[in-house]
């Protein structure tokens, strides 16, 4: 059985939590397309009955209990989260798991890499560099959050993938007639063209950011 912690704090679709709890507790960090991204990555994924998932913001306290940890982070590039990077640097120095980065990428239009100040380039260059320690490249939103995770933090091009967004997997494959996934049943892996055996994969959708 294959155990994936998935970073977030998002309800899983399969979990009973009622719509009052999930906006009484906030459980998409003021953002409702959070959660849209955060289960088109765990639909991707449910390609096995046996799977089983879990939020990272239950179990950050032992990382190393499962086989693999899945960081969908959208528009995690942008001003003043330099201390959730370095918070994700030092949550992933222990482990020897293999750590994938999907989606990940700018907040704004095509000027977000001028926006983005010094201290949240310098702790994000930090966790990419370690990401990449662990996996063969990460996913990128579009070619913008590549040209800036190349110019600007330093990743060499061949390591970093442009995806697109999760979001528009949400049903399967683009331009596969909306017939998707869902958690439990096959089609994943293979058919959203995320991964392969060496992890981070596919050429997805070249997205503005």
């Amino acid at each position: 059985m294959s155990k994936f912690l998935i970073y977030g704090g998002c309800p899983f679709e399969h979990e009973e939590i009622s719509e009052i709890e999930i906006v009484e507790r906030n459980m998409f960090g003021n953002n409702i397309g959070n959660e849209l991204f955060f289960n088109a990555v765990v639909r991707s994924l449910s390609d096995k009955p046996e799977q089983e998932f879990f939020r990272l913001s239950k179990h950050s306290d032992c990382i190393n209990d499962f086989d693999y940890i899945v960081m969908p982070q959208a528009n995690s590039l942008r001003a003043g989260c330099a201390n959730e990077f370095k918070w994700l640097y030092n949550f992933l120095c222990d482990t020897k798991k293999p750590v994938v980065v999907i989606g990940i990428g700018g907040d704004s239009g095509n000027d977000f890499i001028h926006s983005i100040d010094k201290e949240t380039k310098e702790s994000s260059a930090l966790y990419l560099r370690l990401v990449l320690e662990h996996s063969q490249s990460i996913g990128v939103r579009g070619s913008l959050t590549k040209n800036f995770c190349v110019n600007d933090l330093g990743l060499h091009p061949d390591r970093v993938r442009v995806i697109g967004c999760p979001s528009v997997r949400y049903h399967g494959t683009v331009g596969g007639g909306g017939g998707g996934p869902r958690p439990g049943r096959g089609g994943g892996r293979e058919r959203c063209g995320w991964w392969n055996k060496g992890w981070m994969c596919g050429e997805g959708i070249d997205g503005e950011c």
